[in-house]
């Protein structure tokens, strides 16, 4: 089974260079979760359900968990079922179904797949400098302000499919929403990631869309790690809530990544496809993206990481699957362990939200389409400084960084404070760009 990790919790990246500039003190890897038989099969769009239903009961006593499997799941024209099996006879019958024409059954099965574990985009630093919003808000360099538009994100919601987000946090009081716990029992953040991934996007100080609405969908556990029938379940609550709000401004974060899954590729193209917008976190590996999902995701907005000095991270993903670059090295939010806590991590998790935040200021002005807001989104970035610090840059044409365009034309509220207590509101100032 391939295993994925949170940019802050990949095993790897550990022993990768370090630029003592901007990396130190960074925390060992979390334990992987234990490798079951677990499996995703993917559905062909225009079988109909009685021949589903035949086809689940066919593999039924294959199963390993006590109670029945009755259904499938879908989001779109993408349905699945998922389950643990007795691995051999299962992938013997599975390959049969498929290949044998003359099984009445083997036109159900798109193709099926390990039921991969997915984890958070992460490393972790301890008390270095804050800079990301600062950043994203002007051309190059940073001026001690960040500035936003007169509307910072209301009517939009951005669901953070995470670890859980603590909804007492002072920086997003009253603007979380719990939705639902696909890990465990309790909805609860008690790992952090999702909370400062929700500050990060949306809080008050030190979020950039700061009256957007959050919603908390627990995908990922207590260490950072969740199944891909756990996150495909989770994009399905989404789009159900999305289709029964009738909303135009749906955001989805997900600072996750593991190795390319086709099946979470598949839903996330058949979500956009009914209107959600989605920022991925590009990952950690130093490699090319399209070899990760869903950061090679078509569709929706792939997030790699740079430093404060406009360089392109060591440990951040690039090549042609990644759409804009944003702050992701040595930034602060908030942390789950107090109602004004705060917390620096590093990593391409960090930088998909700041994107997701910029989407949202987007969205409170006007309509987009998916592919409207990622095009908007490209063309209103500023080119990178500085060159990549990877090989083959002939094959890396994204040298881009988020800028808060959305700015421009609009109102906008200045926000200065001091290097050493950022996000500090000392005041603000009412102007005209």
């Amino acid at each position: 089974m391939l295993w994925i990790t949170l940019f802050f919790i990949l095993a790897v990246i550990s022993f990768l260079p370090v630029k003592s500039s901007n990396i130190d003190d960074v925390l060992p890897a979390v334990p992987i979760l234990n490798d079951t038989d677990r499996y995703i099969i993917v559905l062909k769009p225009d079988v109909p359900d009685h021949a589903i239903t035949s086809h689940i009961q066919l593999f039924q006593h294959l199963r390993k968990e006590e109670d029945p499997l009755t259904n499938y799941s879908s989001i779109g024209q993408f349905r699945w079922y998922a389950g643990e099996f007795e691995s051999e006879p299962f992938e013997a019958m599975m390959t049969a179904s498929i290949q044998t024409t003359d099984e009445p059954l083997h036109d159900v099965v798109h193709y099926w797949a390990k039921d991969e574990i997915f984890s958070l985009q992460e490393m972790v630093q301890t008390n270095p400098p804050s800079w990301g919003l600062d950043r994203i808000d002007q051309r190059s360099g940073t001026d001690q302000q960040y500035r936003f538009a007169m509307k910072q994100g209301e009517g939009v919601t951005v669901y953070i499919l995470d670890t859980g987000v603590y909804a007492d946090h002072e920086d997003l009081k009253d603007r979380v929403t719990t939705g639902k716990t696909f890990v465990g029992s309790s909805p609860e953040d008690n790992n952090g990631h999702g909370t400062f991934v929700a500050g990060v996007c949306c809080g008050t100080r030190y979020g950039v869309a700061k009256e957007a609405k959050v919603v908390s969908v627990k995908t990922l556990d207590d260490q950072g790690n969740g199944r891909l029938s756990d996150l495909l379940a989770g994009l399905e609550y989404v789009v159900q809530q999305h289709m029964q709000n009738n909303s135009t401004k749906t955001i989805v974060n997900l600072s996750l990544g593991a190795k390319y899954s086709q099946a979470t590729n598949d839903a996330i193209e058949q979500a956009i496809g009914l209107g959600l917008h989605f920022t991925i976190a590009a990952g950690n590996y130093g490699e090319d993206a399209c070899l990760y999902s869903p950061g090679s995701a078509p569709g929706a907005v792939t997030v790699g990481a740079i430093d404060s000095d406009d360089s392109v991270a060591y440990y951040s993903n690039f090549g042609r699957c990644v759409d804009v670059f944003a702050p992701g090295t040595n930034i602060k939010s908030i942390w789950h362990t107090g109602t004004d806590a705060t917390h620096t991590m590093t990593g391409t998790s960090m930088a998909a939200p700041h994107v997701a935040g910029a989407m949202a200021l987007y969205l409170s002005q006007r309509d987009y389409t998916p592919a409207q807001l990622l095009g908007h989104i490209k063309h209103t970035s500023s080119l990178i400084t500085q060159e990549f610090e990877i090989q083959n840059t002939d094959n890396n044409p994204n040298k881009t960084v988020l800028d808060n365009a959305v700015t421009d034309g609009y109102h906008y509220t200045r926000i200065p404070w001091m290097a050493s207590s950022f996000g500090s509101l000392v005041n603000y100032l009412i102007t005209l760009i």
